[in-house]
């Protein structure tokens, strides 16, 4: 079972990012790598100068908008998603085992501390 919960992570991690959104937050250092690592791996979309130009421009769009926010990110989601290639989900998918698997990850503290936790409610 433990060898299975990071696993079932990364691919919904996977998942998410493929829909064209970020799986990771921004809490922590770490975080905020995993989604610098997101940002490259749409970048690596195979769709030209064109597609990379129209990305950035629905970034712009959502970091400026103030009414239409939920529409510009739907257009930035869909932009992201439509570059979403092997490639980048190697990238991805490396970084998220990265984020869940380190030593001092807050998952496999908490994971490691579950009996006290479930002894003590």
């Amino acid at each position: 079972m433990v060898a299975l919960l990071p696993g079932r992570a990364v691919d919904a991690a996977v998942s998410v990012w493929r829909s064209g959104h970020h799986a990771a937050a921004d809490d922590t250092a770490q975080q905020r790598r995993v989604r610098q690592h997101e940002l490259r791996a749409w970048e690596l979309g195979n769709d030209g100068p064109d597609s990379v130009r129209e990305l950035r421009e629905a970034e712009h769009a959502v970091a400026v908008s103030q009414g239409g926010q939920a529409r510009a990110k739907e257009r930035l989601a869909r932009q992201r998603s439509a570059r979403a290639t092997s490639a980048g989900e190697a990238v991805v998918r490396a970084a998220y085992e990265r984020l869940l698997v380190a030593l001092d990850h807050s998952l496999w503290d908490f994971w490691r501390k579950r009996e006290p936790i479930v002894e003590a409610s």
